[in-house]
């Protein structure tokens, strides 16, 4: 595990958001719940609790065996995978401080201004369901570079339709949506994407 950035006070919360990022450069399934099932397991508590307890300091001994664990997750060199609340810019400090390149923004919910700066940094930025009606995710599919662009669903959130839950076949309607914003034929647009996956992940769609 990385050394502490500065002197804060290491939280369930800092942890977790320090954490994950590692997970998934390294090809952790599943992240960010990876790492909350190892701290739920040095706690000795229920997962749900670390977000009751959220910004519950760690003691040393319990700090001590989560750097333990997360040594296991550091053997491979594989894609970043993104998932922050209101803390987009101090996560792109860490990228940025890490020298990781290879990275992808799931769910991005911070300004289009800082998906640029995210993109400058040769970043892929997933576009959820939603995207027809969210002027963010609107935005971002037309001044971000096509080729930094996946889609995704944020299952069961963030769907076409306020009120239903997302799945995976909503992908289909988000790819028409960027095909019309981009100017090109949903075949074209679907390669372009393919591109993008395989040239962040290193296999095919």
């Amino acid at each position: 595990m990385p050394s502490e950035p500065d002197s804060q006070t290491w939280t369930v919360r800092r942890l977790l958001e320090w954490t994950a990022p590692f997970f998934a450069r390294k090809d952790v399934d599943s992240p960010r719940l990876s790492a909350e099932l190892l701290l739920s397991h040095v706690l000795n508590v229920p997962r749900i609790k670390l977000y009751t307890d959220y910004d519950r300091p760690l003691a040393a001994k319990d700090l001590s065996a989560f750097r333990e664990l997360v040594q296991i997750a550091l053997a491979a060199d594989k894609p970043i995978i993104i998932h922050t609340r209101k803390r987009e810019a101090r996560a792109l400090e860490l990228l940025e401080e890490l020298g990781a390149a290879r990275v992808n923004w799931h769910c991005f919910g911070g300004r289009v201004k800082l998906a640029r700066r995210i993109a400058e940094h040769g970043h892929y930025m997933s576009i959820p369901a939603n995207a027809r009606r969210s002027e963010t995710f609107t935005r971002m599919l037309q001044t971000l570079p096509r080729q930094q662009i996946l889609l995704e669903t944020d299952c069961p959130y963030l769907a076409a339709e306020p009120g239903t839950p997302s799945e995976p076949a909503h992908v289909a309607a988000t790819a028409r949506y960027a095909a019309e914003i981009w100017g090109l034929s949903l075949e074209a647009t679907l390669g372009q994407l393919a591109e993008n996956f395989e040239r962040l992940f290193g296999v095919p769609p």
